[in-house]
């Protein structure tokens, strides 16, 4: 692996873990918008879960919406 791979890695895995030992309190996360008291899909998770979730969640469309663009420039 190249020295530039570890001087992203290390400060990102260094930040990733601050941030999940000051967010450990749970969190309700509901995917009902509309029933607040009784919704239909709820989780109970702590908060780095649902951060790196929806960070990866953005990476993964960011790189189907990237895919999906490339795909229709290619030239004839």
């Amino acid at each position: 692996m190249r020295l530039s791979t570890y001087a992203i890695a290390i400060p990102a895995v260094l930040v990733a873990a601050v941030v999940a030992v000051a967010n450990r309190q749970d969190v309700f996360l509901s995917l009902d918008p509309f029933s607040y008291e009784t919704p239909a899909v709820a989780f109970r998770l702590p908060l780095f879960a649902v951060i790196f979730i929806a960070i990866g969640l953005g990476i993964l469309l960011g790189w189907a919406a990237s895919a999906v663009t490339r795909r229709g420039n290619k030239p004839d």
